[in-house]
């Protein structure tokens, strides 16, 4: 073999070699776009409804928006199916939401306007106050992975009022702790914030039923549509801290996502092997 067939020989190994790298490169890349788009909406839908169908709704966005995957010729099913997973997974957990992303603001109104603004999602009250010795517990019960009722957690509700409410008069509104940080968040209840963020959650029917037994203990009536909100400071700042969670999620989905593409050895089983030359 001439001096110019090895060094043509080594130049087309080269070539192959320069070829597979942009290869693998390319699908890191496209693999990588697509995992963190679906982990992004995905949690969008979790954090947006809420825990109210959160689950659900977060499997069929991380299947749909994961087709694109399944059907990718150098993304492997197993590869797709952790995508999904771990897609659904952040999504799930950004189901809890501390604070509305979106919504209506209202200000300058007392508790007692309260259900007049069903839309609203932030509320500046010019009055108010949480009395937590009238209210009741919430009893949070989900399968946790085990398929029977078990009791998650214990959340505390109690009526927010105005200065001049009495107990002849229905409550318009009540707050309810953090599945999060209960302990701090009741305890924000003794402070005169006279703010609040409203909280939808899939625990709506127990909450409600909360709201009764409170009612009949403390006898006291409430309004049909009196909002369950949570005590905050600033709902601007309950709002940002929020997103901040939100964004948080999505990093840690992408970095898991990213950690079991380089893992998964697609990158080096699905480039071509070139031959070495002679």
């Amino acid at each position: 073999m001439t001096d110019d067939d090895h060094a043509e020989s080594a130049a087309e190994f080269h070539r192959h070699y320069r070829a597979g790298g942009s290869a693998r490169g390319g699908w890191l890349i496209g693999s990588l776009f697509i995992g963190v788009i679906v982990i992004a909406i995905t949690v969008m839908v979790g954090a947006v409804l809420g825990s109210a169908g959160a689950g659900l709704a977060a499997v069929i966005a991380a299947v749909l928006c994961g087709l694109p995957m399944l059907f990718t010729a150098r993304a492997g099913l197993l590869v797709a199916m952790a995508g999904v997973v771990i897609a659904v997974a952040c999504g799930v957990g950004a189901s809890q939401p501390e604070a509305p992303l979106f919504g209506e603001e209202v200000r300058g109104i007392t508790v007692s306007e309260a259900p007049n603004f069903p839309n609203a999602a932030y509320f500046r009250f010019s009055n108010g106050e949480v009395i937590p010795y009238r209210g009741g517990r919430v009893e949070v019960r989900g399968s946790a992975g085990t398929g029977r009722s078990t009791l998650l957690h214990i959340l505390e509700i109690a009526p927010l009022v105005g200065t001049d409410w009495n107990p002849g008069r229905p409550v318009t509104a009540w707050v309810i702790t953090s599945p999060n940080d209960r302990g701090r968040s009741r305890a924000d209840w003794a402070r005169p914030y006279r703010a609040a963020v409203r909280v939808n959650s899939i625990n709506e029917p127990a909450i409600r039923g909360a709201i009764q037994e409170a009612g009949f203990r403390h006898r006291m009536t409430s309004v049909e549509n009196a909002p369950v909100l949570r005590w905050v400071a600033d709902p601007d700042a309950a709002k940002a801290a929020e997103w901040a969670r939100i964004w948080w999620i999505i990093g840690i989905g992408s970095l898991v996502w990213l950690v079991t593409l380089l893992a998964s050895g697609l990158l080096l089983s699905t480039s071509p092997k070139p031959a070495k030359p002679s």
